[in-house]
């Protein structure tokens, strides 16, 4: 995980512009963050939110934080308010935070258990299949057509 991290770190800064970054949050939002949610989040998102906050290529949008704790009161890319939103609207599972909104018709997650990344379809509530090990993997298979 850290390898795909330290890979994605320097693929950032080798296409800085076509990656739109957001800006890193703390430790203490973090926590504030896991206890709206009421779960704990695994290391990779944590160093994910740590750096970067949140992130853009093209068309793709990655949900984070956006540097303040109005969790319940936000909009896109703050990925806490999006994942209870959704969690309330469509039934999210617990163990998930969107990452991504395909349209609305699919959710791509982080699984907090595992740290896979995961397609939730919406209308079955299932998920559909797991799109990468981890996060860093993820956000560079999917953002390799817009660098």
């Amino acid at each position: 995980m850290l390898d795909n991290f330290q890979k994605l770190k320097m693929l950032v800064a080798q296409h800085s512009s076509s990656f739109h970054v957001g800006i890193g949050v703390t430790d203490q939002l973090i926590e504030k963050a896991e206890e709206f949610l009421g779960t704990k989040f695994p290391p990779s998102l944590r160093f994910y939110l740590k750096e970067w906050g949140h992130m853009s290529v093209g068309p793709l949008e990655y949900y984070g934080m956006i540097g303040n704790d109005e969790f319940g009161a936000s909009t896109v890319p703050d990925g806490v308010w999006f994942t209870a939103n959704e969690r309330s609207l469509v039934s999210v599972p617990k163990e998930f935070f969107v990452l991504l909104s395909n349209e609305g018709d699919e959710f791509h997650c982080i699984d907090l258990r595992t740290e896979e990344v995961k397609v939730w379809d919406v209308a079955y509530k299932e998920v559909l299949s797991t799109k990468a090990p981890d996060l860093f993997e993820y956000i560079m298979v999917e953002s390799d057509d817009f660098l």
